[in-house]
């Protein structure tokens, strides 16, 4: 969206009513008024082992992770002030990964990101520069709160504020407007107005844009098809994460006179235990049944079945992949 707002915020108003904490412990409300330029007051002391608990939960770290159990320990450190707790608290709030009795709560997760960008926390005013640029749950994009929040992140050093920054510069509009008008564009072939975003938007990292950029380059979409560039960023985008990604990627891997039947079978196995793969595949079969099969090869190039020792060494390779998984609340989301 274009709409700019003609005036440039000095500070954010903020009524924020915290719950009182167990056990009759004073309370640290929100600070009702914002000004970047004071310095945050002093943290509260947090037991280590607390703190160790209360991520060991959010990350996974050697238990399974547990948001309901991360809530619990992260909600009395954060009413007591402590920046790091309430940036947590905010992002279970604002994707819905506290207790089922909020599952998303976006005006409470905005909320704490406010009291952890108080506190001094850069990340937290990334989030809320990009919460507002985009108008996620907020009705409407808000520019100037953005560029207040992202402007004190990149002072402070956010390299991640400072791009987002040079793209709203460049385009009047946050990341996921730009992304919707790259896609819109690209599908009616207004490629001057898809391509320059989507290169943008993909030197950003966003998995979708790389996705749609190494689309474009295989099937010479406004620009040159260019093979190594369409290998380039579709494997960008599937080591990201873009389910659909992975999947060109193989089919992508099996094209040509020298296929790499191991590397494609590999990607095919990954789009199968992604999310996105569960709609009917051709044939009648589950989609992520299809793609974790051997003969997903034969189907779609007719050459035999990649052989068994092959399909084992990928089958380690899955294995140790999967082992390695966690899901990262701080980075792991549709934001």
């Amino acid at each position: 969206m274009r709409h700019l707002w003609l005036t440039a915020l000095a500070l954010v108003l903020l009524s924020f009513a915290a719950s009182p904490a167990s056990g009759g412990e004073a309370t640290a409300s929100a600070p009702d008024r914002m000004i970047w330029d004071t310095p945050p007051a002093k943290p509260p002391v947090i037991d280590p082992a607390e703190r160790a608990k209360a991520e060991a939960f959010f990350f996974g770290d050697g238990v399974r992770q547990d948001f309901t159990q991360a809530d619990a320990l992260l909600a009395p450190m954060a009413r007591r002030g402590d920046p790091e707790a309430q940036f947590k608290l905010g992002i279970m709030k604002l994707f819905g990964h506290g207790p089922s009795k909020y599952p998303r709560d976006i005006s409470g997760g905005v909320d704490w990101l406010w009291c952890a960008a108080g506190g001094g926390h850069v990340r937290a005013a990334t989030y809320l520069g990009r919460l507002y640029a985009d108008g996620v749950g907020l009705g409407k994009p808000d520019l100037a709160k953005a560029r207040l929040c992202l402007e004190r992140a990149a002072k402070l050093g956010d390299p991640e504020a400072s791009k987002v920054l040079g793209i709203i510069d460049r385009t009047g509009r946050g990341i996921q407007a730009n992304l919707l008008l790259a896609k819109q564009a690209q599908l009616d072939r207004q490629y001057a107005v898809s391509l320059p975003l989507l290169e943008t938007l993909a030197e950003f990292g966003l998995g979708d844009a790389m996705f749609m950029l190494g689309a474009a380059y295989h099937e010479g979409e406004g620009v040159p098809q260019d093979r190594a560039k369409a290998l380039e960023w579709t494997k960008k985008a599937a080591e990201a994460g873009e389910t659909f990604a992975q999947i060109n990627l193989g089919e992508y891997l099996l094209e040509g006179d020298a296929p790499d039947v191991e590397e494609a079978y590999y990607w095919f196995r990954r789009a199968g235990e992604g999310r996105g793969v569960s709609e009917p595949f051709q044939g009648g079969h589950g989609r992520a049944d299809a793609l974790r099969s051997p003969g997903i090869v034969d189907y779609l190039t007719g050459r035999p079945r990649i052989p068994s020792e092959k399909a084992a060494l990928v089958d380690q390779r899955i294995k140790a992949w999967k082992a390695g998984i966690r899901w990262n609340p701080l980075t792991d989301n549709d934001f």
